[in-house]
């Protein structure tokens, strides 16, 4: 795959069908493959780890719940 300095379009192979341009299904996948994230799914061992699906969280004195707020954490490499 290039991009020829006298062509107006780069030269490329198709990849995959991944769907409708716009799906936020799609352009998630999208941006995880071309991110190289891994997004397979959890081993065994790693779902073992998570607290029973009854679980429910108490709030300690001082803290507030922030559920509801759509927020995202990224910590950078080594944290």
């Amino acid at each position: 795959d290039s991009w020829p300095v006298e062509s107006r379009f780069p030269l490329g192979h198709y990849v995959a069908m991944v769907g409708e341009i716009g799906t936020k299904s799609v352009e998630t996948e999208v941006l995880l493959h071309e991110h190289d994230i891994p997004c397979d799914a959890f081993s065994a061992k790693v779902m073992a780890c998570l607290p029973p699906s009854d679980y429910k969280i108490s709030l300690e004195p001082g803290r507030e719940d922030l559920r509801h707020l759509p927020i995202l954490s990224i910590d950078p490499p080594g944290c």
